[in-house]
């Protein structure tokens, strides 16, 4: 049982280490964005970071390309959950990680 508890304790504060990196790259480029151009700056980031992978285009017939762009909403709805998330999960894989090491010592 100690055992597992340790590795538990090491896998959480793996996530930690990556949530907190990947937070403070998040909060860099928001930052850069906004001290370089300001809200339009980082509103067309926001809108380029979720658009990745969406924007689709389909050939509508000989030599003519169609390309759509999906709606703005979604995609600033989509993006301020996901760093409510990051910012739930962050503390969580902390705490996670104390109390998996205190269980180790615990049981052992």
């Amino acid at each position: 049982m100690k055992r597992t508890f340790y590795l538990l304790s090491i896998l959480s504060r793996i996530l930690f280490a990556l949530l907190l990196t990947f937070d403070l790259l998040l909060f860099a480029r928001l930052a850069g964005e906004f001290a370089v151009r300001g809200m339009e700056g980082v509103k067309s980031w926001i809108l380029h970071a979720g658009s990745v992978g969406r924007i689709t285009s389909e050939s509508s017939g000989p030599g003519i390309l169609t390309v759509q762009f999906p709606p703005a909403g979604p995609i600033y709805r989509e993006f301020f959950i996901m760093c409510g998330v990051l910012l739930v999960l962050t503390p969580l894989s902390f705490w996670a990680g104390r109390f998996f090491r205190r269980c180790a010592r615990q049981a052992g």
